[in-house]
């Protein structure tokens, strides 16, 4: 491509700063694209109120060792390295997640597997168990209904078929306090808040299905839980739907308390059948519940009720079944990367310490990490960690650290799988619908953090020359989520003019 035809492309691109594109095309110094870089954050504060204290970004090139690379266009400047602000600690979001998911595809491997152990008090007799099943958590973050069906299935295949006894949870891998946090912004039945345990089943949490003139329902089903519907559902306009829920507790004298999930509010007839996912309060009942529909599902009994019980497993020496993850640790890595889930981030980080003599911690997942970048030569001299899914007021890390991460990974084995796993600009993931039209769709593979005044990205870019770059851009101000459309008009000059 001419020069020209570079010139125009960057005029279009950036029509904001009709010369800075200039600038940043044909620019063959340090000095000059530092000056475009200036110019952008210029635009920002002037046009958004952000200032410039406000975003740390930094851009580096990949070395990939092709000198073929400079000469595809003949006089065509050095590639871009930007940075502003780059060692200033900031609060990442979700892009925290590259470090957490980098850590278990280093330190883990992509096919390392949760093992959960079922055991027992007492050897059944005749099919029953006169005593207690123990779930020895082993922290498999993907444990869904459909694997319980099939754990239910083998336990019968195994000779149980009543259960006289409780079910008791052993969830000592991990330390207490992680599972004892507090949703971020109050909303305790919103999935994106689960706190791990260790012996998690179906991320805790169901869906809710409502409206069109049809029963609410849960999918998967919990035993017991009774859906009362009181929404109001006139002819009228889809905007005026106001749709809430409570969960009420309903006594009912033998056994434990049954509880109903009510659902209130106005929800019109024209707007059809709504859903939700909902986290269910309380993470020994929704177990209990859960448990208990598969297994009368398969044509099991069982009295007893579920209760958490750390350390029970070393007083049940009957091992019934060892089951395995349906789930590799790769797979699970493009869950968290792809769509930003968080609970599987903090099973991730927590797995790095779950394997020693002393429960899994935060903490103590950091101390085996950084022991391990200390043997490649890196520190993270910024970083905290509160519980590396990124949902946090108090995590940080500057981008200069997280770009170090993305450099250090592209000399790994790993680079492919990993770079796999961050969502595809335009494809899929949180950047499905995102700089998505020709030219840049598939061009730029960016992990995406977003918090109430925190916007950040960090990943990889292939500019249309074939350089490769890594980037990272955070923003920490009340109006960060207003800077969108010039973060990607930055990304679609790198796209176009690296």
């Amino acid at each position: 491509m001419r020069l020209e035809a570079f010139l125009q492309l960057g005029r279009r691109l950036l029509g904001f700063l009709a010369l800075p594109s200039l600038a940043i095309v044909a620019a063959s110094s340090a000095q000059a694209q530092g000056a475009a870089l200036n110019q952008w954050l210029d635009h920002v504060e002037k046009s958004l109120q952000i200032p410039p204290s406000a975003i740390g970004l930094i851009l580096e090139p990949i070395h990939t060792g092709n000198p073929g690379l400079q000469q595809r266009f003949p006089g065509q400047r050095t590639p871009f390295r930007w940075q502003h602000r780059a060692d200033e600690a900031m609060n990442p979001a979700s892009t925290i997640k590259l470090l957490t998911s980098f850590a278990a595809l280093q330190l883990l491997g992509p096919d390392f597997r949760w093992t959960t152990r079922w055991r027992t008090t007492a050897q059944p007799q005749k099919d029953i168990l006169h005593g207690d099943l123990v779930m020895q958590g082993g922290g498999d973050p993907k444990l869904l209904i459909e694997d319980l069906r099939a754990i239910a299935a083998a336990l019968k295949s195994k000779g149980l078929q009543d259960i006289r006894g409780d079910l008791l949870l052993d969830a000592s891998l991990y330390a207490a306090e992680v599972t004892q946090a507090l949703p971020l912004d109050g909303e305790w039945q919103q999935p994106y808040n689960v706190a791990p345990i260790a012996t998690d089943l179906n991320f805790r949490a169901v869906k809710l299905s409502w409206g069109a003139a049809q029963q609410p329902t849960l999918d998967p089903p919990l035993e017991g839980l009774e859906l009362v519907d009181r929404l109001r559902k006139p002819n009228a306009a889809c905007k005026d739907a106001a749709f809430s829920f409570h969960f009420e507790p309903e006594f009912a004298g033998v056994g434990a308390p049954a509880r109903k999930l009510v659902l209130e509010g106005q929800w019109p007839l024209s707007c059809g059948r709504g859903e939700r996912y909902i986290a269910y309060p309380e993470p020994v009942e929704f177990a209990e519940r859960l448990f208990r529909a598969a297994w009368l599902e398969q044509g099991g009994r069982w009295q007893g009720h579920a209760r958490r019980a750390d350390g029970a497993a070393a007083a049940a020496p009957f091992e019934l079944l060892r089951w395995t993850s349906t789930s590799s640790l790769q797979e699970v890595v493009m869950d968290v990367n792809k769509l930003s889930n968080n609970l599987l981030a903090r099973h991730l980080w927590l797995q790095l310490s779950a394997h020693g003599s002393a429960p899994a911690s935060v903490q103590a997942s950091w101390e085996q990490l950084r022991h391990w970048l200390h043997n490649q030569r890196i520190t993270l001299p910024s970083l905290l960690i509160e519980n590396g899914s990124g949902l946090s007021r108090h995590e940080r890390i500057s981008p200069r650290d997280l770009n170090q991460i993305l450099q250090l990974v592209q000399r790994l084995p790993i680079a492919s799988m990993y770079q796999d796993s961050l969502p595809l600009a335009g494809i899929d993931g949180t950047m499905k619908a995102r700089l998505n039209e020709p030219g840049l769709r598939g061009q730029l593979w960016l992990k995406t953090g977003t918090l109430n005044q925190v916007r950040a990205l960090a990943g990889y870019i292939e500019a249309r020359s074939g350089q490769r770059y890594s980037f990272t851009l955070m923003i920490n101000h009340p109006k960060a989520g207003a800077a969108r459309p010039a973060v990607d008009n930055l990304l679609r000059v790198i796209v176009a003019t690296g």
